[in-house]
C-alpha cells in the first residue's frame, strides 16, 4: 500500500490517480496512524515551501515523515514541492527548514538578460512560452 501524505496542500488526486492507472494500492490520508500502516509514502506538493513548512509543522506530519524515513526506512516520493521538501533548506520567500534527507538548499531562479540579435532581452521567472535556442559553442547535440 502506497500513503499519500495530505497536509493540505498539494496535487493529491492526480498522484492516487496515476497509482490507479498503475494498479497500486494507494490512500489519501492525513492520519498517521493510517499512513504508519504504508509501505510507502508519496509526498506531493503544490505551492510555496514557506507554506508547505507551516503545513506539515503544524498538522505534526513533518517530524513523523521523519520518524517514518529515518527510523522505519520507509521510502518516500516528493513530487513537486515534497521534491524540494527533501532537501536541507530553501530560499523561496524567506528561508526554511526541509526535511534534511538530500544534501542541498532550494534557491529561487532569477531573472537573466541575453542578448538576442544585437540588443538586450530580459528573460523573466518563470520562463513561460516559445523561445529561440542560441548554441555558444559546436557540441556533439548541436
Amino acid at each position: 500500500m502506497i500513503g499519500i501524505i495530505d497536509y493540505g496542500m498539494g496535487n493529491l488526486h492526480s498522484v492516487y490517480s496515476a497509482c490507479q492507472y498503475l494498479q497500486l494500492d494507494a490512500i489519501i490520508s492525513s492520519d498517521p496512524k493510517q499512513l504508519e500502516a504504508c509501505e510507502r509514502l508519496i509526498l506531493p506538493g503544490v505551492g510555496a515551501f514557506g507554506d508547505m513548512d507551516h503545513m506539515l509543522r503544524s498538522s505534526g506530519l513533518y517530524d513523523w515523515i521523519i520518524e517514518q524515513v529515518q527510523t522505519f526506512h520507509k521510502p518516500l516520493l516528493g513530487i513537486c514541492l515534497g521534491m524540494q521538501a527533501l532537501f536541507d533548506r530553501s530560499f523561496e520567500f524567506g528561508q526554511y527548514e526541509g526535511l534534511h534527507f538530500m544534501k542541498g538548499d532550494i534557491c529561487p531562479l532569477e531573472s537573466l538578460q541575453v542578448h538576442e540579435k544585437g540588443k538586450e532581452v530580459l528573460l523573466t521567472v518563470p520562463q513561460i512560452g516559445w523561445n529561440k535556442l542560441f548554441f555558444s559553442r559546436d557540441f556533439a547535440l548541436a
